[in-house]
């Protein structure tokens, strides 16, 4: 895995600074477009004091630790501890408008470092995510995000519970990257999401509605990543197997 950091030696605390950074080809190619950030989203982000104060920690964390350095020993660690290698591929560190966590798109990932708020337990978690990802794509040769709605829930929640097994001890809000509350809401209402997906697991009729951060509905967005991760967590617990152990496992024995 090839690590790019575009975080070195920047100084993010003015907006004239922060804007210029937004506008090289790369943050274009990779963040901007990918993720339909408008300009309104980005001038609102430029002139929100809160926003560059966190900003500021996530520099000073990695001036203190080496952005790149550390990135590449998380990854050798999770090699090691897992047995799987991801050997291809591209992971840039970059600073966006704080709208995702870690994605991947193709060949290459990108971390968003804003949304770290300087905390090391926070990367490992978000790195082992989408560490599980890759090594589950590789396995099993398909597209894991976008095939069908059975398909993303349990690579979610293998992801997730990957994430937990590598960083353990945290609450279950942080391996599904959200909320206690709407870790509440979706356990309160897992008969209701049960129902929105009946019959609708092998398609990808409901992925919107489960997954989108900017879904229009009457419930709160990402609950799929909660729903996931709760119901994978059974199955594994009920087959005696770990995260580890199941990364390539077809999506309807994870969802049994």
């Amino acid at each position: 895995m090839k690590i790019v950091d575009t975080l070195s030696s920047l100084d993010l605390c003015e907006p004239k600074e922060l804007d210029a950074y937004w506008r090289s080809e790369t943050l274009e190619r990779l963040y901007f477009l990918p993720k339909r950030i408008d300009a309104q989203r980005r001038e609102a982000c430029l002139h929100d004091g809160a926003f560059r104060a966190g900003l500021r920690d996530s520099l000073r964390f990695f001036a203190s630790v080496g952005a790149g350095e550390l990135c590449a020993e998380i990854w050798r660690r999770l090699e090691e501890k897992s047995g799987y290698r991801v050997e291809s591929g591209t992971l840039t560190l970059l600073f966006g408008c704080g709208t995702t966590t870690i994605y991947t798109l193709g060949e290459e990932t990108v971390l968003c470092a804003e949304s770290l708020n300087g905390e090391r337990e926070r990367l490992e978690m978000l790195l082992a995510h989408e560490f599980a990802h890759l090594v589950r794509r590789a396995g099993l040769r398909r597209d894991i995000f976008s095939s069908c709605v059975g398909e993303r829930l349990a690579s979610e929640g293998l992801a997730e519970n990957f994430a937990r097994e590598m960083v353990p001890g945290r609450p279950d809000s942080f391996y599904c990257i959200t909320d206690e509350e709407r870790v509440r809401w979706t356990r309160v209402h897992s008969a209701f999401l049960e129902s929105l997906l009946e019959d609708h697991r092998e398609d990808a009729q409901q992925m919107q509605a489960l997954f989108a951060c900017d879904a229009v509905q009457d419930f709160p967005v990402r609950t799929g990543y909660v729903y996931g991760y709760d119901a994978v967590r059974r199955s594994l617990e009920r087959k005696g197997l770990t995260a580890r152990e199941s990364l390539t496992l077809d999506w309807h024995e994870l969802l049994e």
